[in-house]
Protein backbone atom coordinates (compact mmCIF):
# COMPACT_ATOMS: atom_id res chain seq x y z
CA UNK A 1 0.00 0.00 0.00
CA UNK A 2 3.25 2.65 1.14
CA UNK A 3 4.47 1.60 -2.54
CA UNK A 4 1.38 2.53 -4.27
CA UNK A 5 0.99 5.63 -2.53
CA UNK A 6 4.85 6.47 -3.12
CA UNK A 7 4.49 5.49 -6.99
CA UNK A 8 1.51 8.02 -6.79
CA UNK A 9 2.88 10.86 -5.21
CA UNK A 10 5.89 10.68 -7.91
CA UNK A 11 3.95 10.61 -10.70
CA UNK A 12 1.63 14.03 -9.44
CA UNK A 13 5.15 15.84 -8.83
CA UNK A 14 5.80 14.94 -12.07
CA UNK A 15 2.41 15.76 -13.72
CA UNK A 16 2.88 18.87 -11.91
CA UNK A 17 5.99 19.84 -12.96
CA UNK A 18 5.12 19.44 -16.52
CA UNK A 19 2.32 21.34 -16.36
CA UNK A 20 4.43 24.49 -15.10
CA UNK A 21 6.86 24.14 -17.38
CA UNK A 22 7.53 27.68 -19.27
CA UNK A 23 6.71 28.45 -23.03
CA UNK A 24 9.21 31.08 -24.60
CA UNK A 25 7.50 32.21 -27.67
CA UNK A 26 10.44 33.30 -29.94
CA UNK A 27 11.58 30.27 -31.51
CA UNK A 28 15.49 31.41 -31.92
CA UNK A 29 15.08 31.57 -27.99
CA UNK A 30 13.81 28.00 -27.73
CA UNK A 31 15.44 25.39 -25.73
CA UNK A 32 15.96 25.55 -22.38
CA UNK A 33 14.57 28.21 -19.57
CA UNK A 34 15.20 28.85 -16.21
CA UNK A 35 13.29 31.76 -14.30
CA UNK A 36 10.03 32.93 -13.31
CA UNK A 37 6.62 31.81 -14.92
CA UNK A 38 2.85 32.44 -15.22
CA UNK A 39 0.38 30.34 -16.55
CA UNK A 40 2.65 28.27 -18.29
CA UNK A 41 4.73 31.07 -19.67
CA UNK A 42 7.88 32.55 -19.46
CA UNK A 43 6.84 35.83 -17.19
CA UNK A 44 9.05 38.00 -15.00
CA UNK A 45 12.84 37.51 -14.57
CA UNK A 46 14.46 35.04 -16.47
CA UNK A 47 16.76 33.23 -19.06
CA UNK A 48 16.52 31.57 -22.01
CA UNK A 49 18.88 29.67 -24.11
CA UNK A 50 18.23 28.43 -27.83
CA UNK A 51 20.24 29.48 -31.08
CA UNK A 52 20.27 32.45 -29.61
CA UNK A 53 20.42 33.73 -26.18
CA UNK A 54 18.12 36.08 -23.65
CA UNK A 55 18.43 37.15 -20.03
CA UNK A 56 16.01 39.71 -18.58
CA UNK A 57 12.19 40.34 -18.51
CA UNK A 58 9.85 38.11 -19.82
CA UNK A 59 5.96 38.96 -20.32
CA UNK A 60 3.80 36.08 -21.61
CA UNK A 61 6.82 34.29 -23.04
CA UNK A 62 8.36 37.07 -24.57
CA UNK A 63 11.22 39.45 -23.83
CA UNK A 64 9.78 42.37 -22.43
CA UNK A 65 10.97 45.55 -20.46
CA UNK A 66 14.66 45.77 -19.68
CA UNK A 67 17.39 42.53 -20.97
CA UNK A 68 20.30 41.75 -23.38
CA UNK A 69 19.72 39.45 -26.53
CA UNK A 70 22.54 37.75 -27.74
CA UNK A 71 22.63 36.49 -31.12
CA UNK A 72 24.28 33.11 -32.53
CA UNK A 73 27.35 35.48 -34.11
CA UNK A 74 28.29 36.90 -30.49
CA UNK A 75 26.08 40.71 -31.59
CA UNK A 76 23.85 41.85 -28.86
CA UNK A 77 21.92 43.79 -27.77
CA UNK A 78 21.01 45.37 -24.54
CA UNK A 79 18.30 47.74 -23.70
CA UNK A 80 14.60 47.70 -22.87
CA UNK A 81 12.08 45.37 -25.26
CA UNK A 82 8.16 45.20 -25.77
CA UNK A 83 6.49 42.38 -27.21
CA UNK A 84 9.56 40.54 -28.19
CA UNK A 85 11.32 43.47 -29.92
CA UNK A 86 13.32 45.87 -29.48
CA UNK A 87 11.49 49.10 -28.12
CA UNK A 88 13.30 52.15 -26.55
CA UNK A 89 16.27 52.97 -25.06
CA UNK A 90 19.42 50.80 -25.93
CA UNK A 91 22.61 49.44 -26.78
CA UNK A 92 23.74 47.31 -30.48
CA UNK A 93 27.08 45.74 -30.16
CA UNK A 94 28.39 44.07 -33.09
CA UNK A 95 31.51 42.17 -32.54
CA UNK A 96 34.48 41.68 -34.45
CA UNK A 97 37.74 40.02 -34.16
CA UNK A 98 40.36 42.14 -34.58
CA UNK A 99 39.25 45.46 -33.10
CA UNK A 100 36.91 46.40 -30.54
CA UNK A 101 33.28 46.26 -30.57
CA UNK A 102 31.07 48.32 -32.83
CA UNK A 103 28.52 50.22 -30.47
CA UNK A 104 25.14 52.00 -31.61
CA UNK A 105 23.57 53.65 -29.04
CA UNK A 106 20.44 55.49 -29.10
CA UNK A 107 16.94 54.23 -29.27
CA UNK A 108 14.74 51.49 -30.85
CA UNK A 109 10.89 51.37 -32.11
CA UNK A 110 9.45 48.72 -33.18
CA UNK A 111 13.02 46.51 -33.52
CA UNK A 112 14.36 49.48 -35.89
CA UNK A 113 16.69 51.99 -35.32
CA UNK A 114 15.37 55.34 -34.38
CA UNK A 115 17.71 57.90 -34.07
CA UNK A 116 20.54 58.49 -31.10
CA UNK A 117 17.62 60.33 -29.63
CA UNK A 118 13.89 59.39 -29.30
CA UNK A 119 13.42 63.54 -29.85
CA UNK A 120 15.32 66.47 -30.42
CA UNK A 121 14.46 68.18 -26.85
CA UNK A 122 12.77 67.46 -23.65
CA UNK A 123 10.63 69.17 -21.42
CA UNK A 124 10.38 68.83 -17.81
CA UNK A 125 9.20 70.04 -14.11
CA UNK A 126 7.23 73.02 -15.29
CA UNK A 127 6.61 74.73 -13.00
CA UNK A 128 2.53 76.16 -12.47
CA UNK A 129 3.63 79.75 -13.85
CA UNK A 130 3.57 79.53 -16.89
CA UNK A 131 0.83 80.57 -19.24
CA UNK A 132 3.03 79.19 -22.35
CA UNK A 133 6.28 77.17 -23.17
CA UNK A 134 7.28 77.08 -26.22
CA UNK A 135 10.49 75.37 -27.41
CA UNK A 136 11.42 75.29 -31.48
CA UNK A 137 14.13 75.78 -33.70
CA UNK A 138 15.42 76.64 -37.14
CA UNK A 139 17.80 74.59 -40.11
CA UNK A 140 20.57 77.41 -38.97
CA UNK A 141 23.77 75.76 -37.98
CA UNK A 142 24.48 77.88 -35.77
CA UNK A 143 24.40 76.77 -32.71
CA UNK A 144 22.56 78.96 -30.03
CA UNK A 145 19.34 79.21 -27.27
CA UNK A 146 17.47 81.99 -27.28
CA UNK A 147 15.44 82.51 -24.00
CA UNK A 148 12.57 85.02 -24.68
CA UNK A 149 10.36 85.72 -21.64
CA UNK A 150 7.25 88.43 -20.77
CA UNK A 151 4.37 88.88 -18.99
CA UNK A 152 1.04 88.01 -20.06
CA UNK A 153 -1.11 90.92 -21.17
CA UNK A 154 -2.71 91.83 -17.99
CA UNK A 155 -2.50 94.70 -16.17
CA UNK A 156 -1.75 94.52 -12.56
CA UNK A 157 -4.93 95.39 -10.32
CA UNK A 158 -2.95 96.65 -7.25
CA UNK A 159 -0.55 99.00 -9.07
CA UNK A 160 -3.15 99.79 -12.20
CA UNK A 161 0.05 99.16 -14.37
CA UNK A 162 2.18 97.02 -16.57
CA UNK A 163 3.68 94.12 -14.38
CA UNK A 164 7.67 93.78 -14.57
CA UNK A 165 9.38 92.16 -16.79
CA UNK A 166 9.74 88.57 -15.83
CA UNK A 167 13.14 87.82 -15.75
CA UNK A 168 15.53 84.45 -15.52
CA UNK A 169 16.93 85.09 -12.14
CA UNK A 170 18.95 81.66 -12.22
CA UNK A 171 20.20 78.85 -14.57
CA UNK A 172 22.47 76.05 -14.05
CA UNK A 173 24.05 73.94 -17.18
CA UNK A 174 24.33 70.41 -15.80
CA UNK A 175 25.54 68.90 -18.81
CA UNK A 176 27.18 70.69 -22.00
CA UNK A 177 28.07 73.99 -21.85
CA UNK A 178 28.21 77.17 -24.01
CA UNK A 179 30.72 80.08 -25.02
CA UNK A 180 29.63 83.33 -23.83
CA UNK A 181 25.90 84.89 -23.11
CA UNK A 182 24.20 88.02 -23.85
CA UNK A 183 21.27 89.44 -21.67
CA UNK A 184 18.91 92.12 -22.39
CA UNK A 185 15.43 93.88 -21.87
CA UNK A 186 13.67 95.68 -24.49
CA UNK A 187 9.65 96.62 -24.99
CA UNK A 188 9.05 94.63 -21.75
CA UNK A 189 10.29 91.36 -23.37
CA UNK A 190 13.44 89.64 -21.41
CA UNK A 191 15.93 87.92 -23.52
CA UNK A 192 18.72 85.51 -22.40
CA UNK A 193 20.91 84.11 -25.56
CA UNK A 194 23.80 81.37 -25.29
CA UNK A 195 26.50 81.37 -27.92
CA UNK A 196 28.70 78.08 -29.12
CA UNK A 197 26.57 75.79 -27.42
CA UNK A 198 27.94 72.61 -27.35
CA UNK A 199 25.11 70.17 -27.09
CA UNK A 200 23.61 67.84 -25.67
CA UNK A 201 23.12 70.28 -22.96
CA UNK A 202 20.64 70.13 -19.65
CA UNK A 203 19.91 73.44 -18.37
CA UNK A 204 17.52 74.49 -15.31
CA UNK A 205 15.89 77.53 -15.86
CA UNK A 206 14.53 79.66 -12.65
CA UNK A 207 12.28 82.88 -12.42
CA UNK A 208 11.39 84.03 -8.93
CA UNK A 209 9.22 81.69 -8.45
CA UNK A 210 8.61 79.49 -11.19
CA UNK A 211 11.13 76.94 -13.05
CA UNK A 212 11.65 74.11 -16.08
CA UNK A 213 14.25 72.14 -17.09
CA UNK A 214 15.25 71.62 -20.53
CA UNK A 215 17.32 68.96 -21.93
CA UNK A 216 18.08 69.59 -26.16
CA UNK A 217 19.99 67.10 -27.77
CA UNK A 218 20.44 67.75 -31.43
CA UNK A 219 22.37 70.64 -32.26
CA UNK A 220 21.08 74.05 -33.81
CA UNK A 221 19.56 77.87 -33.28
CA UNK A 222 16.95 77.36 -30.19
CA UNK A 223 14.31 79.65 -29.40
CA UNK A 224 12.63 78.92 -26.21
CA UNK A 225 9.60 81.37 -25.53
CA UNK A 226 7.89 82.13 -21.76
CA UNK A 227 4.78 83.51 -21.16
CA UNK A 228 4.46 84.20 -17.65
CA UNK A 229 0.99 84.21 -15.51
CA UNK A 230 0.84 88.07 -14.28
CA UNK A 231 0.39 87.89 -10.63
CA UNK A 232 -0.79 90.56 -8.17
Amino acid sequence: MKKIFLLATITLTCLHSFSQSCEVAVPALQGKYTGDCKKNKADGKGKAEGTDTYEGDFKNGLPSGEGTYTYHNGDYFTGVFKKGVKEGKGEMHYKKTDAADSIIKGFWKNDAYAGEYLQPYELSKVSSGFARLDVKTDVSTANTITFVSQNTIKMNSLSGGVPPTPEISFFAVDEGSYERDEKFIKNKISTLILYQVKFPIHLRINYESDSYELTIYKPGSWRIFAEMNTRD
